[in-house]
């Protein structure tokens, strides 16, 4: 069987940490951002907000529920929930263990109030008046390290949370994402600098016969060198490196001079599977207006099935993500581009 460079397994404890020794051969790289994310659903509601919560080892970046552009090609409005929760800020404590029985990791701010607390068994958000949730998470974490497409160790863990969000009753889906460097560099991705296209989806669901399934998928600098797996309850995770994906990718037409792309539907295929997304939502960035200033930027929203016959999730998570996805980066990577 072929050694990959990433694998999945259930969380532990240890992965929380600041140094897990999931990283032990890549040299203990340690925690410089890690965020909370997913679609939020009030209800009755078809379209969702997106949530999403950006932080460094030792405090935030932003936070937000992303009023997202009513088609795959249209950029965000500005959130009401912005100035209610916490911004760009160094926390009174960092990210920290704060029990050893059960081992306990917690990362908060007094004002706004924030409380962000994980454990190997689940985890709970609190987002000022805004968010008070309770995190359930699927049986496997995916992890990747160093040599893998994106250069550095990563976690990523697929989730349901339930609770409150605006005071409205909610249950939806979304991950927790970590990123682990040896370089401190707690600003500044390799993704945000290389300039080399790459583009990943996380996607999970829950079918209406109650069966969970879930996904991580990626290709970088070109079609087919990749990673992701894919999982269904009741069957064993599916692995592999030879990744394709098969978009229509267009620019974005309110930033004609942005030569930023992104890609309504999709098509991935890896190790005898293949996953189909309807794109229906958009964003450039999770800001209050797009995020114009990071060209080759981009994410789409939506749904998504596994195999042959389409079918709906009970409730569902997808997004699509892409970096340094320029028309003239995403031409090289061997994708066609509707240009205006």
């Amino acid at each position: 069987m072929k050694n990959l460079p990433f694998e999945v397994r259930k969380l532990k404890a240890d992965d929380l940490d600041i140094k897990p020794q999931v990283f032990a051969t890549d040299g203990y790289p340690q925690l410089v951002r890690h965020f909370n994310w997913g679609m939020i659903f009030k209800p009755g509601c078809e379209k969702p907000g997106y949530y999403m919560r950006s932080m460094t080892r030792t405090g935030y970046r932003s936070g937000t529920v992303c009023v997202l552009g009513d088609s795959p090609l249209e950029g965000q409005s500005p959130s009401p929930y912005f100035d209610r929760m916490a911004q760009k800020m160094e926390t009174e404590e960092p990210y920290r263990k704060v029990c050893d029985d059960p081992v306990t990791f917690m990362h908060n701010s007094k004002e706004p109030f924030t409380e962000f607390i994980y454990t190997e068994d689940g985890a709970s958000w609190k987002e000022s008046d805004v968010l008070d949730l309770k995190v359930e998470y699927f049986p496997f974490a995916f992890f990747a390290h160093e040599d893998s497409i994106l250069g550095h160790g990563y976690m990523q863990q697929h989730l349901l949370y339930t609770g409150t969000f605006d005071g409205q009753p909610v249950r939806s889906l979304g991950c927790i994402d970590r990123v682990y460097m040896k370089a401190d560099s707690l600003e500044h991705l390799k993704q945000d600098t290389d300039n080399i296209f790459i583009a990943f989806t996380f996607m999970s669901g829950i079918r209406k016969d109650g069966r969970k399934e879930c996904a991580w998928v990626g290709v970088h600098k070109e079609n087919g060198n990749g990673m992701a797996y894919y999982w269904l309850e009741g069957n064993e995770p599916v692995l592999s490196d030879e990744v394709y994906l098969e978009a229509d990718w267009q620019q974005y037409p309110y930033a004609k001079d942005d030569p930023t792309v992104a890609y309504t539907n999709a098509t991935w295929k890896f190790g005898g599977v293949t996953l189909h997304t309807n794109c229906k939502w958009g964003s450039k960035g999770h800001t209050q207006t797009p995020r114009l200033s990071l060209v080759g930027f981009s994410q789409t929203y939506g749904t998504w099935y596994e195999g042959d016959e389409p079918y709906e999730h009970e409730i569902y998570h997808l997004l699509c993500e892409n970096h340094s996805a320029t028309v003239e980066n995403t031409v090289k990577a061997g994708f066609k581009v509707k240009e205006f």
